[in-house]
């Protein structure tokens, strides 16, 4: 038996990079919310394993495929809101870029403590005390997240943006 090669145009491929989004769009939204229900229905944290097993893998493998395809180019890294980092090698423009990391970082360590907090308060009933040393402990702890997200966004994305400088210095040879 012979073997068909599979051919796309340019609006079926598209077609079926737009469903592939969409699904895996779902899944993101999906997963996590069943992960939610088993650990607030069973009180243990370990029923969501598989879910997390399955949900780092996938966003391990989308990377990954991407590096491996023949046409791989690297491109720039996006702000949270989908804009463009810019690649400039001037102080102000490297300035700009830190800001960025930092903003986002403070937003993800307050979104991620903001979700702790009340996880412990469902599933702990733990209460919510207003006391100065809730505070400080809350503080301590977006602080010394932000510093780990902080230092991990701008290393991976500084990465990328020398790795997308380089491959432009080879394209303008």
């Amino acid at each position: 038996m012979q073997m068909r090669k599979f051919i796309l145009d340019e609006r079926s491929k598209k077609k079926l990079e737009e469903t592939a989004t969409v699904v895996l769009a779902l899944f993101y939204i999906v997963c996590p919310i069943e992960m939610l229900i088993k650990i607030i229905t069973t009180h243990d944290f370990s029923s969501a394993l598989g879910e997390v097993i399955i949900l780092l893998s996938i966003t391990a493998t989308f990377p990954t495929v991407h590096r491996l395809d023949k046409n791989y180019s690297p491109t720039l890294p996006r702000k949270n809101n989908g804009e463009q980092l810019s690649s400039e090698k001037t102080r102000r423009s490297k300035l700009k870029t830190m800001l960025v990391y930092a903003k986002e970082s403070i937003i993800t360590a307050i979104g991620f403590r903001t979700v702790w907090v009340v996880m412990d308060y469902f599933l702990k009933k733990q209460s919510i005390i207003c006391y100065l040393s809730f505070f400080i402990n809350q503080l301590i702890n977006i602080i010394i997240i932000f510093i780990v997200f902080f230092t991990i966004d701008a290393i991976l994305k500084e990465r990328k943006i020398k790795k997308f400088n380089k491959c432009n210095e080879k394209l303008d040879k």
